[in-house]
């Protein structure tokens, strides 16, 4: 917090941005979701009921030790606020590994688009929000 107040003396916005971020990503990872948009699935939640009964799901699984993971994170959490009819889900792949194996998980970050219960678009690696974006407009509109 002091590094942040800090750049913030100093009008340093880039730095500020990134420990901003990097705080986001630590309290959302450790079980501190309402400061972002997104949601972090929890023990006995049921993925496939939160899938069926929403309209427009993106599903990401993800760990906290994969850096693309987390780039992908503030990204998620901006398209959450900027898509409210779409529900934007993490699953922690270290958490859920029973999910990992049912879905079909290989790779890190893995991201699942689903409109109307059903897959319309599913991808491993990072994305920029512009590719996200895109496949949001195409696949969920």
């Amino acid at each position: 917090m002091f590094v942040i107040i800090v750049c913030y003396i100093l009008k340093e916005r880039a730095l500020m941005k990134k420990y901003v971020l990097g705080l986001m990503a630590a309290f959302i990872l450790s079980g501190v979701q309402q400061i972002l948009a997104v949601r972090v699935l929890q023990k006995g939640e049921n993925l496939e009921q939160i899938i069926n009964s929403n309209k427009k799901v993106i599903v990401d699984f993800f760990a906290t030790w994969c850096p693309p993971c987390q780039k992908l994170l503030p990204i998620l959490d901006e398209l959450s606020n900027e898509y409210s009819d779409v529900v934007i889900i993490k699953v922690d792949s270290d958490v859920h590994k029973s999910l990992v194996t049912n879905f079909g998980v290989r790779g890190l970050p893995t991201v699942i688009l689903y409109k109307d219960g059903k897959i319309v678009e599913r991808f491993s690696g990072y994305k920029p929000k512009k590719q996200l974006v895109d496949l949001i407009k195409t696949k969920l509109q």
